[in-house]
């Protein structure tokens, strides 16, 4: 009985040449669909805050778009938040609001929170809102 040999070339080329032919179609598809659907981006805003009548806030602290910062109408320091609710007797589970203005970015806001959960001070209330210049 005499062995036969295959040739598996030419099949091997067909399939090459199959798959080439579909990766350009996939490529030619994705390329069109994905210039025909352009993305817009829609400008967010962010909801006026408002507080809850139930819980009142005992003292506020405000954030401008300047990123001062605002201790009933005085101005204050980042570091010297703690010394200024110490000072006005402000207890650990007093209720402080915290108000930014809409425009400021969060990381702003962030440095606040942490300075005064650093210190304990766990009940805060946040809103954004518009505040005019001081």
């Amino acid at each position: 009985m005499k062995a036969r040999v295959k040739n598996n070339d030419e099949k091997e080329f067909k399939f090459i040449a199959a798959m080439a032919d579909l990766a350009m179609l996939l490529l030619i598809f994705f390329m069109v669909t994905s210039s025909i659907a352009q993305t817009k981006l829609k400008d967010i805003s962010v909801p006026e805050g408002f507080l809850d009548s139930e819980v009142k806030h005992k003292i506020e602290i405000s954030l401008d778009l300047n990123n001062n910062i605002y201790i009933e109408n005085q101005s204050v320091l980042l570091e010297n938040i703690p010394y200024v609710l110490a000072e006005k007797n402000i207890k650990k589970e007093d209720y402080i609001g915290l108000i930014s203005d809409k425009k400021n970015k969060y990381g702003e806001v962030k440095k606040i929170l942490r300075v005064l959960s650093q210190n304990n001070y766990t009940n805060i209330k946040f809103h954004a809102k518009k505040i005019i210049e001081k």
